[in-house]
């Protein structure tokens, strides 16, 4: 896996959730599987914003059991679903679609997956016909 550094300079989160800024924050990509490693002043609130696409509740949904105030330096945590754990399909473009109609249109996908399952995809010149990946 690849490890990537991350660096955000957030001040003051609001939420409550353990606010404060974040340091240089890794995250490691295995494909459809991603983690996100905990640095001095990383909350939960501050790995979604990171994270495309990612809430609050996906964190705890792919997190049983996490506790968001006594998060430890070094632990990952998963800001993606497990492999296999949606099933993906395709949408066919329409006349007049765009990123974010698709993901109106497929309950279970979020204008962030779409981004994240087409990275070879212009959003910007989607053509009608076009295959684009979803979750079920």
């Amino acid at each position: 896996m690849k490890k990537h550094v991350i660096s955000l300079a957030v001040a003051g989160l609001a939420l409550g959730i353990g606010g404060g800024s974040v340091a240089a924050d890794d995250y490691k990509d295995g494909g459809e599987e991603t983690f996100h490693t905990v640095s001095p002043g990383t909350t939960l609130y501050s790995m979604a914003n990171l994270h495309a696409g990612v809430t609050l509740e996906d964190i705890y949904e792919w997190n049983p059991g996490i506790e968001p105030r006594n998060l430890q330096i070094g632990q990952e945590v998963r800001v993606a679903p497990a492999e296999g754990e949606w099933s993906e399909k395709y949408h066919t473009v329409q006349p007049g679609e765009s990123f974010f109609s698709i993901a109106n249109l497929h309950k279970d996908t979020t204008l962030g997956d779409i981004y994240r399952l087409n990275p070879d995809v212009d959003p910007l010149n989607l053509q009608v016909g076009q295959k684009i990946r979803v979750y079920q």
